[in-house]
């Protein structure tokens, strides 16, 4: 019986597209600053990366510049806030300015070939 859940769970993890993809938690840390720095260990890729602010509106979203409706996961450590990099787009827009002392989350998230994706990681900061 324990084979077959193992099973399972490493199907779910195939399902992840992405040679570099995260395919466990990855812990994220955030630098202090109205435009904070997001790295995350160990080194993976996510296919979007989302910032909200306490009451869940959205600050900033990137997702993976592949083609929809699969991510390509390839998004790496060490991203700017409002500074997309060249393996991500902006589809809701421009960053909107952090306000010093509000809380934020960090969303990570690989996305898959079957169904919503993963989170990896969640994080809350204070810039």
């Amino acid at each position: 019986m324990a084979l077959l859940g193992l099973a399972a769970c490493e199907h779910e993890l195939d399902d992840i597209p992405g040679a570099t993809a995260c395919r466990h938690r990855a812990v994220a840390t955030v630098s202090a600053s109205l435009t904070p720095v997001f790295t995350w260990s160990p080194t993976c890729t996510v296919g979007y990366l989302h910032v909200a602010d306490s009451s869940g509106q959205p600050s900033w979203l990137l997702l993976d510049s592949g083609s929809a409706p699969i991510s390509l996961n390839g998004i790496r450590s060490a991203i700017t806030y409002g500074v997309p990099p060249l393996e991500a787009r902006e589809p809701a827009g421009p960053a909107a300015p952090l306000v010093p002392g509000r809380r934020y989350l960090l969303l990570l998230r690989v996305g898959a070939i079957r169904g919503p994706g993963k989170f990896v990681d969640t994080t809350e900061f204070r810039p």
